[in-house]
């Protein structure tokens, strides 16, 4: 039986048809250079049941350019073959030759991705597909580099990030819900048709990664249903993560813009690109924060662990524009190089915040903030690693300060001296009295008994100030003698007016 008969009688999936070599029309792209040494590894029967994508289409380039007998008795078939794999990768007959391009790299390149890693001084969002792709690869916060880019985030860079967001917990999955929805393998596939950046084997490998990817959403589409129906917690989880995209559509453009051109600065290093940058980014963050009732910064209480300066700003960052602005302020002012105690104090607190930096930061944001809690009271909510490391502002300590009535205010140079007045005050003191054999304490080193005092008189009392210090004026707005405040570093932390129960300023910018 020969060759073509024995196609024809065991595959009915397309209709074979006689042609010959000569009679088959020649393809402009089987002249890619290496095409020619290219053969078929499997039977075209076995190609037309072929699932695997870089199988099937090094077979079909093989098959049309560099036909054998058995290509050449059923070119027709081997035309139909290729059109069923352009429909699945949305290929038009001019894109095989990338198709060809790649066929002709080694067979490990051509079963995994390789795509060349970006200038690392080269702008965030002048990212071409690929690189947009090959750093979603190993970004280790692809959320952040997906939310920076925006609007020019491409299909490829969305592929990127939905492909790490599959490995990571629920939480991740719900948080590119919508990039999943959003994703057009058919749209990937025309966007890097017009990239004039990427060779063919990189427009190939895309496509080749999208049509995968297909089949892996089928599967965690399942995923999601498990857990959504396994406990209502999830089903809150992803519910909560819906809501972000309302929740960042209120973020000030401006202030978007603002830190994506400090997020390209920071990739550049340009000096020009941060150009006063500083008081840009101040002002922005003094807008934000006097918006905050006065009321929301009190009750703040120093502690070796958690400083007054953060507590403040801790709901300064929980808002979208609040946190922008601390963004860009921290970002900016690290690039400079002015790392003062407000800088360091942002540094740290933005590190390992996932904030507000579009949708899907704020969907982590929003869901940590939910208070979500499950069925099953051992699970915790598992959430993705934030690492923006470089936000490290050292050194973290803070190098003291005081807290006191302000005695005066001078200048000194582009400084301020702020002193401060002596700490007065009455209190009473027991003159007179005697121990018991009652016992009040057990300690490890002694027994204390109860001590009945029987006078006690009132006495005034005064105690040294703190030393004078030396204050950023940024911070010092509205310093006058009278005020009551706490300084850490060139910082104005809180400022009251006399008799307040409210704070005047926060690190200098007034509240009300």
């Amino acid at each position: 039986m020969s060759s073509r008969l024995t196609l024809v009688t065991t595959v009915t999936l397309f209709a074979a048809v006689t042609t010959t070599a000569a009679e088959a029309a020649p393809r402009e792209w089987c002249s890619t250079p290496g095409v020619e040494k290219l053969s078929m590894d499997n039977a075209l029967a076995s190609v037309a049941r072929e699932p695997v994508a870089h199988r099937a289409l090094y077979d079909l380039v093989a098959a049309t350019c560099v036909p054998n007998s058995e290509a050449s008795a059923n070119a027709a078939w081997v035309d139909k073959l290729r059109a069923a794999w352009s429909q699945k990768l949305h290929l038009i007959d001019a894109d095989w030759a990338d198709v060809a391009q790649w066929a002709t790299s080694s067979r490990e390149l051509r079963m995994d991705s390789s795509f060349t890693r970006a200038d690392d001084k080269h702008a965030f969002t002048a990212y071409s597909s690929s690189e947009q792709f090959e750093r979603m690869e190993r970004d280790s916060d692809p959320a952040y580099f997906a939310d920076l880019l925006g609007d020019r985030l491409t299909q490829a860079g969305r592929m990127g990030y939905i492909l790490r967001c599959l490995k990571g917990p629920p939480l991740a999955w719900a948080m590119c819900a919508p990039d999943i929805a959003a994703f057009d393998a058919a749209k990937l596939s025309a966007d890097v048709r017009g990239e004039t950046r990427l060779d063919g084997y990189q427009r190939t490998r895309l496509r080749i990664d999208a049509f995968e990817l297909a089949t892996e959403l089928v599967a965690h589409a399942k995923r999601v249903r498990e857990v959504v129906e396994k406990d209502p917690g999830y089903a809150q989880l992803f519910a909560v993560a819906k809501t972000a995209s309302q929740t960042f559509a209120k973020a000030s453009p401006s202030l978007v813009a603002m830190v994506t051109a400090l997020d390209d600065a920071r990739a550049t290093r340009s000096r020009r690109a941060t150009d006063g940058c500083l008081d840009k980014a101040w002002t922005a963050l003094s807008g934000v924060v006097s918006a905050i009732p006065a009321k929301q910064f009190t009750g703040l209480e120093a502690s070796i662990t958690n400083p007054i300066l953060g507590q403040a700003f801790a709901k300064v960052i929980a808002t979208p524009d609040g946190y922008l602005a601390s963004l860009a302020f921290t970002v900016c002012a690290a690039l400079e190089g002015k790392n003062d105690y407000l800088v360091r104090t942002l540094g740290n607190m933005l590190e390992r915040w996932p904030g507000y930096r579009g949708s899907r930061t704020a969907a982590h944001t929003l869901a940590l903030a939910a208070g979500i809690q499950f069925d099953d009271r051992d699970r915790k909510l598992d959430a993705p690693d934030v690492d923006r490391s470089w936000l490290q502002v050292s050194p973290a300590y803070s190098g003291g300060g005081g807290t006191g009535t302000v005695e005066s205010v001078k200048p000194q140079g582009d400084r301020l001296i702020l002193s401060y007045a002596k700490i007065k005050g009455t209190q009473q003191r027991c003159v007179r009295g005697h121990y018991t054999s009652r016992i009040a304490q057990i300690r490890s080193d002694t027994i204390v008994y109860e001590y009945v005092c029987l006078e006690e008189r009132t006495e005034t009392y005064a105690e040294p100030p703190a030393p004078p210090q030396t204050i950023d004026p940024r911070y010092a707005t509205g310093l006058k003698p009278g005020m009551f405040v706490t300084n850490v570093e060139q910082v104005i932390v809180l400022a009251f007016t006399k008799g307040a129960k409210v704070p005047a300023y926060v690190a200098g910018i007034p509240v009300k």
